[in-house]
């Protein structure tokens, strides 16, 4: 058992089903490596997209760690492919970079990462970012997370001093001891355990001139594992021609520290090199802390939503009766209170129930839904709100079928608000003075037709049910609102004539839904 992990964690890492998408197979070496450290035993890996979705057809994945960047399409393709599909909405997703730009890794967390996981890494951090990615889909607040053990962060930065004399070794140790923690090793093979093992350091000094393997085979084996690639590696040597410095930085070397060494410029020099070591460690504090954030952001605007939904929802139930008892010199008043209720209503639900069902915390309780009830009053609040545009919006209702019948399966609301979102979509898309029509086919499924007269501009249409990292098209959440109900909405445009379809089971197919 790894002493990265508690008994119980590692028979949970024991049991779960990684899969690990890198295009290059030493970086599939190592991630085999580190997850063997920590004990995972059922691995799939993946070396493009492509073989990626391949995979998470036909096998069950618990979560991925993957590259940002791959052959052909990249990571965070991969992964917004991921989280627009049915199957795979949910699954924990953790995308690996070397970027350290914050905007371009506040894109990933929009995209839906469940966590980012910023090169260089180890063991213990990968162990870290898979519990948060596993718990941040478990809907585990982060602060209840499984922590960290001491071991995966040190308050401060490690130094490997590789050198073949052991005076030197003792010498460098005794003079930065004091600040850093350090580790040493006699010869270049020891120096390659230490730097691609589960703590490598922050920072190499290494002596070039060493029996055996010399310092710029050491280096050149650096920077060809993922592992140490990413390591500052500082020369310490008493050459200082040209051509040995041309080499060394051909190796990757960051800098060269003449001997016999200045010891107040050596300490200077270090604290200049690990301000890089620094700022990975702050890239990747601040995208835990933007996931943590989003996160919180969710919850608080769940809770907000049931404070407020609760009494619209009552208002409007208490509205019912005295609309149907009314004088007609009151009728059209509360006919206003009703829309102005039923627009509150349905704000409040599009956002709230759109982040349950994103989720995977929604719940659908069916019921029989009278979709002549539900699409007249949308067709009354819709046409209020586009007069200045002068639309006509027309219900046809239903040839042949009673008005009273129930005929859909599903939720009132949830229907209300995915009719009124489509209706308010072809409103703004129609032409100015045309006419929307609404009908309902009595076929198995119900269908329900929404035709409009628009110009679409290059590139909208194929958009329209589109969800992209930073904003959501608009009939993304309709076509959403329609798939937890088993429907589905279709969008088909024959010149200026459009036509958005939905379809709903029939009131006697009843289920529940998560």
């Amino acid at each position: 058992m790894s002493a990265l992990l508690s008994p119980q964690e590692a028979r949970l890492f024991a049991a779960t089903r990684v899969m690990t998408v890198h295009e290059s197979d030493a970086m599939r070496r190592v991630s085999r490596a580190l997850l063997g450290q920590l004990g995972v035993q059922h691995l799939l890996e993946a070396a493009d997209a492509a073989q990626a979705q391949a995979l998470l057809k036909d096998q069950r994945v618990d979560i991925v760690l993957c590259d940002w960047q791959l052959p052909g399409e990249d990571g965070l393709a991969l992964l917004q492919a991921l989280r627009a599909s049915a199957a795979h909405r949910l699954l924990p997703f953790v995308l690996i970079t070397g970027e350290t730009d914050r905007d371009v890794l506040q894109h990933a967390v929009s995209a839906g990462a469940s966590h980012v996981l910023v090169k260089p890494y180890n063991a213990s951090t990968l162990a870290d970012r898979i519990r948060r990615a596993m718990a941040s889909a478990a809907r585990i607040k982060p602060e209840d997370a499984v922590p960290a053990h001491s071991g995966a962060q040190k308050n401060r930065s490690t130094i490997l001093v590789v050198d073949d004399a052991p005076e030197n070794l003792e010498m460098l140790a005794a003079l930065l001891r004091d600040d850093y923690q350090v580790k040493v090793a006699i010869s270049g093979e020891r120096a390659l355990r230490i730097s691609q093992g589960e703590t490598p350091p922050d920072l190499i000094l290494l002596d070039v001139m060493m029996p055996g393997m010399d310092g710029f085979e050491v280096a050149r084996r650096l920077r060809a594992h993922p592992v140490s690639e990413h390591i500052p590696v500082v020369f310490v040597t008493a050459q200082t021609d040209s051509e040995t410095r041309q080499r060394g930085l051909e190796m990757g070397a960051i800098d060269f520290v003449p001997k016999p060494i200045d010891p107040a410029q050596l300490m200077l020099r270090i604290r200049n090199f690990l301000r890089y070591v620094d700022l990975r460690r702050q890239t990747q504090a601040e995208v835990d802390s933007m996931l943590e954030r989003a996160q919180l952001e969710t919850d608080a605007r769940l809770l907000a939503s049931q404070d407020v939904r609760s009494p619209l929802a009552t208002a409007l139930a208490l509205l019912q009766p005295l609309l149907e008892r009314a004088d007609p010199e009151w009728h059209e008043d509360l006919l206003g209170v009703e829309e102005n209720l039923l627009a509150s209503l349905n704000a409040l639900h599009l956002s709230t129930e759109l982040i349950r069902i994103e989720s995977g915390q929604y719940t659908l309780h069916t019921r029989a839904v009278q979709l002549p009830k539900v699409l007249q009053r949308v067709v009354r609040l819709n046409q209020q709100a586009f007069l200045a545009k002068g639309l006509q919006f027309e219900f046809a209702g239903r040839a042949g079928v009673p008005a009273n019948r129930p005929q859909a399966s599903g939720d009132p609301l949830l229907c209300h608000t995915l009719f009124h979102e489509l209706l308010e979509s072809a409103g703004r898309l129609a032409t100015p003075n045309s006419r929307i029509t609404v009908t309902i086919a009595d076929e198995d499924p119900i269908q329900v037709g929404i035709r409009f007269t628009a110009t679409w501009a290059p590139g909208t249409e194929a958009a329209f049910f589109r969800k992209e990292s930073t904003q959501v098209c608009p009939g993304y959440a309709a076509k959403r609102l329609a798939e937890i109900q088993r429907g589905g909405v279709t969008l088909d445009v024959q010149g200026d004539t459009s036509l958005l379809t939905v379809v709903l089971l029939r009131a006697a197919q009843t289920f529940e839904r998560g």
